[in-house]
């Protein structure tokens, strides 16, 4: 694609030069070679911005299954068919790594928190991130051991955003509140805060999605990744409300990781 932009501009040069009547090229008065010129640098740009660098956005969207979640209002059911109602879903998403096929990758040093009612949270954008030859893209559920240790941050990591525990330093890795008539807990909710990167209770998870049949000539300006709450609740087995519905320390934290950890997928139907 870049190659493309060289002929361009060759035959933008071709176009710029007048021959008289000795086939010997005429001067070209010098704030058209400018005017020219910058028209030709502009397109290089843009065609090397676009397809040679670029950016590459993730979207992530939460589903139940092969419906949107819907806060507060809508009724799900588990495997064990227990209904539940979704009011809050959150989660840390950092370390994005892109590999691609000629063996390259790009990497993200950000630290996002994704949050089921702000659809803007659920768009990430990678500059400076290739399109084409993506093989596939991971990142941390959570945040890292360094930044655990940092105490309270700004950004995405401010305590202000509800996901800093006051009673322990660190990070809450992932939210999830609603409610249930099936749980045990006082006034039918349930809750998961889950978080802990020390040993042996570690819930930090690498999530890794391989893009099958992409080659190195594709186009990838977006990847949409499914969270399906739906598989959060199906594996390793039914989650069952009236057993657990209160997960807030490290008791029983490690289980719920490697449920959502599980929750991740590409959507190759919008691919």
């Amino acid at each position: 694609m870049c190659s493309n932009a060289w002929e361009i501009m060759f035959l933008q040069l071709r176009k710029s030069s007048k021959t008289d009547s000795f086939g010997l090229s005429a001067l070209v008065p010098v704030h058209l070679w400018m005017a020219r010129f910058a028209v030709i640098v502009t397109l290089l740009s843009f065609i090397f911005n676009t397809h040679c660098c670029g950016q590459v956005t993730v979207c992530l969207h939460s589903m139940v299954g092969a419906d949107s979640l819907v806060l507060d209002t809508a009724t799900y059911r588990n495997g064990l068919s227990q209904p539940y109602t979704v009011t809050m879903l959150r989660y840390y998403v950092s370390h994005l790594q892109i590999d691609y096929a000629d063996g390259d990758h790009f990497s993200d040093a950000g630290y996002y928190l994704v949050d089921a009612r702000e659809h803007g949270s659920e768009q990430i954008v990678l500059k400076g991130a290739r399109r084409t030859g993506i093989r596939q893209i991971s990142f941390l559920v959570g945040v890292d051991s360094l930044h655990n240790c940092s105490g309270a941050q700004s950004g995405a990591l401010d305590p202000i955003n509800g996901m800093f525990w006051t009673w322990n330093t660190g990070y809450i890795f992932f939210k999830m509140e609603g409610r249930s008539p099936s749980s045990s807990s006082r006034g039918g909710v349930f809750e998961f805060h889950i978080g802990g990167y020390k040993t042996p209770y570690n819930c930090l998870r690498t999530v890794h999605l391989n893009l099958e049949n992409n080659s190195p000539g594709k186009d990838a300006a977006t990847i949409n990744i499914i969270a399906d709450i739906g598989k959060m609740m199906a594996k390793p087995a039914p989650l069952d409300f009236s057993k657990t519905s209160s997960v807030t320390d490290f008791h029983g934290a490690m289980p719920m990781a490697d449920r959502y950890y599980q929750m991740f997928y590409i959507d190759r139907d919008s691919r």
